[in-house]
């Protein structure tokens, strides 16, 4: 309004690569004596640019743990570079504050099931009993575990069960932290293949005798995908038990019930999954973003044994490291008596830094073979390989100059396979 200068200026330069110098031509200190000539000329630059230090940008890899038939296994992040813990963007997600070493999430595959509602049966208190349902599948494939839908005031201990239709026990497996009033799910050690329009059998046992169900509930059959809870009639009775303090083959039915029994089911085991690292953080708030990694992890028979990371094959055992790392090993017996079953124990410390101890127990004199494997399935060393007694052994193990981060190892004896981690700090 009417022209007004409200003094608004600016600060222009024709150039802005200056030189500037500078002549330094006296010089006086706190006493007063001076010197005077030509004493310093100090020439300044002004380049186009004002660059400053950039900081180095963090890197990562990430890895998993041994995954087989389907069954869920961990996201680790393997290396890193750059202060952490670091934050990581993988397949769109982000993961927050993930040191070295550590899981980053577990994988779980999707699994087919008799129901995906939720009911509203009664809950019941009762005796100890094994409660069950007669199922099939049109096509074969893999019973990975068993579930069901809890009471309202679940009490003792719950344990899952597969079944013959003539009462052989193919697995079982102890539920763990049961909640109220909700589908609770165990997994098997190993899935159970079973065939294609063959009868088998859910069931759970109770210890404390506390269940859910709704009576007539399997008066028609409920088919959901591959699978079907069979009808009462043509089964010749389902909604099956079986009272008694121990698990047991439930084999009585009454009133049709439906005791909400179900299973995880999946056609095949050997499954691809692919992630995609594309952001890390570290602590410092520097990031790098990018097609920073592909990982594709290749889910396997568990029968063939440890994979390598994102590959089909396992590493031929003769491709050792050990004889650049060399970590050592020493072994004892510790126990001879009660040993029914092969167990491989968790080391213990873990995680650790230079000593750790392996057991494992052997209910009869075995070949055995103990070996460590890095995070891509590489042998690192074999730890123990020949016949031992039976009874429980000790392996002390200590990691030498072996990096940080995730280890698996190994322990073949007999029929017997087992693998699990090990974190060395």
């Amino acid at each position: 309004n009417n022209a007004a200068n409200y003094w608004v200026d600016v600060l222009f330069t024709k150039d802005t690569t200056l030189k500037y110098t500078f002549n330094l031509t006296s010089v006086t200190d706190s006493a007063g004596a001076t010197r005077t000539g030509a004493l310093q000329t100090l020439t300044v630059s002004s380049a186009n640019t004002c660059d400053t230090v950039q900081p180095t940008l963090p890197s990562a890899t990430i890895g998993n743990s041994s995954s087989c038939s389907g069954q869920p296994f961990n996201l680790v992040l393997n290396s890193a570079t750059g202060p952490g813990p670091y934050d990581l963007v993988i397949n769109g997600v982000a993961y927050n504050d993930i040191g070295v070493g550590q899981v980053i999430t577990n994988i779980k595959a999707s699994s087919q099931k008799i129901w995906n509602s939720v009911p509203t049966p009664k809950s019941f208190e009762d005796s100890p009993v094994e409660l069950g349902l007669k199922f099939k599948s049109s096509v074969a494939g893999f019973i990975k575990g068993i579930r069901f839908f809890s009471p309202n005031a679940p009490s003792g201990v719950y344990t899952g069960h597969l079944w013959t239709k003539t009462g052989t026990l193919l697995d079982s497996a102890v539920f763990t932290n049961v909640t109220a009033s909700g589908w609770q799910e165990v997994l098997f050690k190993k899935p159970i293949l079973i065939k294609a329009d063959t009868i088998y059998i859910a069931s759970y046992h109770t210890a404390g005798g506390h269940y859910a169900a709704i009576s007539g509930g399997l008066l028609t059959a409920v088919t959901n995908g591959s699978l079907t809870a069979l009808d009462n009639l043509s089964s010749s009775g389902n909604g099956v038990y079986t009272y008694g303090p121990s698990p047991a083959f439930p084999s009585t039915s009454n009133n049709a019930a439906n005791y909400w029994v179900d299973v995880l089911f999946t056609k095949d085991t050997t499954l691809t999954y692919t992630f995609n690292l594309t952001s890390v953080t570290d602590i410092a708030g520097t990031t790098r973003t990018g097609a920073l990694q592909t990982l594709v992890v290749t889910s396997t028979n568990c029968s063939q044994g440890l994979r390598s990371s994102g590959a089909t094959t396992a590493i031929a055992e003769n491709t050792s490291l050990s004889g650049i790392l060399s970590p050592v090993t020493k072994q004892s017996k510790i126990q001879t008596e009660g040993i029914k079953t092969y167990l491989l124990g968790q080391n213990y410390p873990n995680p650790f830094r230079n000593q750790t101890q392996i057991q494992y127990s052997l209910p009869i004199a075995s070949s055995v073979n103990l070996s460590l494997f890095d995070m891509n399935g590489r042998l690192i060393k074999v730890l123990l390989n020949g016949s031992r007694e039976q009874g429980t052994h000790s392996v002390s193990f200590n990691s030498g100059l072996l990096s940080s981060g995730l280890y698996f190892y190994k322990l073949q004896a007999g029929n017997f396979t087992d693998v699990k981690k090990m974190i060395i700090q």
